[in-house]
């Protein structure tokens, strides 16, 4: 049976009215999304104030690291490919004399929507933000919106840098163990340079997972100052991490 020209408008109006709800309802659970993220970042941040990135473990690490660059036959000029998220080594680093040589190319990558671009873009201003407000930081950080491994596998040269600074906090898997090899192999950093890891241990023994590859590609021109396991933190926030901190000797 034809409908009529008002039952036909009925039925539009009624099809326009169901998109503008969808729509609607897309918009508030894309807003919800956003939000669940803000406050996962800024949860994150709170804990890398407390108990979180900064624990104990990582403190000492970065204390091991600091001394391993004060040493007399370490590079101190150059830049450092860095993982900063809040620059907070980097802006003690940036207050010591000796170390005035020295430059950080701090990365921050984006990453898929399903996978927290939201999140990742919150960061992105807030390192912009750190940096500007920071005067120890304005002449000394170079920020990039990149992968650090993809910048790092472009790299072919050796001596490239007097350090490098690789706090991945993820699995030895894909393209950061890409990386790890081709840092060694070539040896990317200068004679007397650290290179510092981080490595999860989300399924895997990051620990022999690594040495397999220093046994590889290592050779005996570099030396493990520092490879040990630690806890994350009693937050939850936190995973068991294995940190690596290598010195080239040759």
């Amino acid at each position: 049976m034809k409908k009529s020209k008002a039952e036909l408008r009925k039925i539009a109006l009624k099809a326009v009215a169901t998109r503008r709800e969808n729509e609607r309802k897309k918009m508030l659970s894309e807003r919800a999304l956003k939000a669940h993220r803000t406050r996962r970042l800024n949860a994150k941040v709170s804990a890398n104030k407390t108990t979180g990135y900064e624990s104990k473990s990582k403190k000492s690490v970065k204390e091991i690291i600091t001394e391993l660059l004060l040493s007399v036959t370490s590079p101190k000029i150059g830049i450092i490919p860095t993982l900063a998220f809040l620059f907070s080594f980097e802006k003690k680093l940036t207050k010591i004399a000796e170390l005035s040589g020295l430059t950080f190319m701090s990365f921050e990558s984006a990453r898929p929507v399903v996978q927290g671009q939201h999140e990742t873009e919150l960061l992105v201003k807030r390192q912009r933000r750190i940096i500007k407000k920071t005067s120890s930081l304005k002449s000394r950080v170079f920020h990039q919106e990149n992968d650090i491994n993809d910048w790092l596998l472009f790299v072919k040269q050796p001596n490239s840098f007097p350090h490098i600074f690789t706090d991945y906090c993820g699995n030895l898997i894909g393209k950061t163990r890409r990386a790890v090899i081709h840092i060694l192999k070539n040896d990317l950093v200068q004679v007397n340079g650290i290179v510092w890891f981080t490595f999860a241990n989300r399924g895997m023994s990051a620990q022999n997972a690594f040495l397999e590859l220093f046994g590889k590609y290592a050779g005996k021109r570099y030396k493990i100052e520092l490879l040990e396991n630690y806890a994350g933190s009693k937050s939850g926030l936190g995973s068991p991490m294995t940190t690596v901190i290598l010195r080239r000797i040759k």
